[in-house]
Formats: C-alpha cells, sequence, structure tokens
C-alpha cells in the first residue's frame, strides 16, 4: 500500500485522528488508522491473528515513511466516472466561486466539496470522453465521487484551484473588505499545514 491507494475519504478520517492524537493511546490511533484504510472495523482488525496484524501494520507505515506526490491533474477517475478539471476562476460560474469560499473555512473537510467545484463531468461516446453539463444541483453528488478519487490528484488539483481562486481575488482586494480578512492563507502555507 502506498498513497496512490488512498482516497479522500481515507484521508480525511486519518486527519480527524491525526487532530484527536493527543487524547488517544498510540496503539488505538494505529489499529484505527489501519482500519480506515483497510476498510475494515477496529473490531475486525481484533480479530486478525498477531501475524496479519503485524503486516498489515508494516503496510501503513508508508503514512509516516513518505510524503504523497501532491500535483494537480486534468482528469480524476472515480471508479468508471471521469471528470475534467477547470482550473480557470476567471470564466468559472459565480456559484462555484461562491461555493468555493465558502467551503475554505475547513479544507481538510470540505476537500471533496471544493473539488466538486472546480470539475466539470464527463461522458462516454462512441469518439471518447465528451465534457457533460456542470448541473449544480448534483455538486454533492460530484462530491460524494470525490470522496473515492485518489487522494493525492484530489489535494493537488484543489490546492491549484485555491491558488487560483486566490489570484483572482487579489485583482479586487480591498474591494469588499479594507483589511482583506477572509483571505485565504498562501497556497504552500496551507497544503504543508497538512502534511503535518
Amino acid at each position: 500500500m502506498n498513497w496512490k491507494d488512498v482516497t479522500v475519504w481515507q484521508w480525511q478520517q486519518i486527519q480527524v485522528l491525526s487532530d484527536k492524537k493527543d487524547s488517544i493511546k498510540d496503539y488505538d490511533l494505529i489499529l484505527e488508522t489501519v482500519a480506515i484504510l483497510q476498510h475494515k472495523t477496529k473490531q475486525e482488525i481484533l480479530a486478525l491473528d498477531k501475524n496479519k496484524i503485524d503486516k498489515i501494520v508494516k503496510d501503513v507505515e508508508f503514512l509516516n515513511n513518505s510524503n504523497p506526490e501532491i500535483k494537480a491533474v486534468n482528469f480524476i477517475r472515480v471508479g468508471k466516472k471521469k471528470y475534467k478539471c477547470n482550473y480557470d476562476a476567471k470564466f468559472s460560474p459565480a456559484g462555484r466561486y461562491i461555493e468555493t469560499k465558502y467551503f475554505l473555512n475547513d479544507i481538510k473537510a470540505n476537500l471533496h466539496k471544493i473539488g466538486a467545484s472546480m470539475i466539470i463531468p464527463m461522458r462516454p461516446t462512441w469518439l471518447g470522453w465528451k465534457e457533460d453539463k456542470y448541473e449544480s444541483k448534483y455538486h454533492i453528488d460530484y462530491a460524494e465521487d470525490l470522496l473515492s478519487a485518489p487522494f493525492e490528484q484530489v489535494f493537488g488539483s484543489v490546492m491549484n484551484w485555491i491558488t487560483n481562486i486566490k489570484n483572482l481575488d487579489s485583482g479586487f482586494k480591498g474591494l469588499f473588505n479594507s483589511e482583506g480578512k477572509g483571505e485565504v492563507e498562501d497556497s504552500r502555507q496551507v497544503k504543508n499545514s497538512f502534511m503535518n
């Protein structure tokens, strides 16, 4: 197992655990993390024999021994679905901009929702994949799909999108508030805060 196998949902669950690590015993933290990555409950992991548990724990050591390869991608595949990433904030509908700004209040918990604001659904045709119409009423469905998407791809793409939103905002700095409150942090600072 490696970072390429981690989904957005798994990463979010691990982040919740990480935020509570001071109040959880190390043993329980490891078991909970293994359970998340193995799509099992803690009780199912404990029911395994010791050799199996040791092997699984060794398989997830990549979390501490390596960093994810964060990079923006043009397309994100989720099962049989495909989404195109739209990074052009200037020509994005206002609703997607507003959604993104709203969900920025908690990037860890809303990573999939921010991602759903920057994608364009694709549909298969005889001639290959074609862009489909983005329906804002299906935003939650797109976001739910992204929970199963590879974390590295979604995170890198969302960081690119946030950077473009920030750049767009810089053109309007001071227009809506004189102090620039509510500005997104530098994307490198945001990215680094998740990797610690």
